[in-house]
């Protein structure tokens, strides 16, 4: 893939609610089927091509007559998570190990930006009751999906305070938002003390 699509795809899976509606897994399919054809035949954007083999090779998921769309159906039911979920992070995997280098800097920044939006909405007051600007479930997926502590090359994006602030709280909140629903509405004090000390270490 060249540089600008893997750019535009880390944007889709991030905010993928900016481009469909809504956000299903026919909707997507469609979309980067649609993206594809507009790149013109002999174009480089071999995307769903690295889903496919991404799927076969490292989660041994073969492929069928559904391609990586029946991959990633398999794949989310094995994790127990949605299609949504499971194609964000099969993506976003594949776009930081891409063969031709991974995320480059301006990839680095945008998600990192990403990152430290979804932390600065810790504690973050909702306008009314009928109007949650920020939604716990919606956040829990979003902060799981996008800070995958395990693996190495998000490891390797920041420095060691940092990347211990991000491990803290994705572990707390694996702990935590069982036995406390409202954790993002009501966030413990130990939350609310790992999203400063994430600021801080920004200046």
């Amino acid at each position: 893939m060249l540089e600008n699509d893997k750019i535009f795809l880390l944007s889709f899976i991030l905010r993928t609610g900016m481009y469909v509606y809504p956000t299903d897994e026919f909707t997507i399919q469609s979309f980067l089927n649609g993206y594809e054809m507009g790149k013109g035949k002999g174009n480089d954007f071999d995307f769903m091509l690295q889903l496919e083999g991404y799927l076969k090779e490292k989660h041994k998921l073969p492929i069928s007559n559904t391609r990586w769309h029946g991959q990633i159906v398999s794949y989310a039911k094995k994790k127990s998570i949605s299609w949504y979920t499971a194609f964000r992070k099969i993506s976003l995997e594949i776009l930081a190990t891409d063969k031709n280098g991974g995320f480059n800097e301006e990839m680095k920044s945008i998600l990192k930006v990403f990152i430290g939006n979804l932390i600065n909405q810790i504690g973050t007051t909702p306008p009314s009751f009928y109007d949650r600007q920020w939604h716990n479930e919606r956040w829990v997926e979003n902060y799981l999906t996008f800070v995958p502590i395990k693996n190495a090359w998000f490891k390797a994006l920041w420095n060691k305070k940092e990347f211990q602030v991000l491990k803290s709280i994705h572990q707390l909140i694996l702990k935590e938002i069982t036995s406390e629903p409202d954790i993002v509405y009501s966030p413990t004090e130990t939350l609310l003390e790992l999203k400063n000390r994430y600021k801080s270490l920004q200046h």
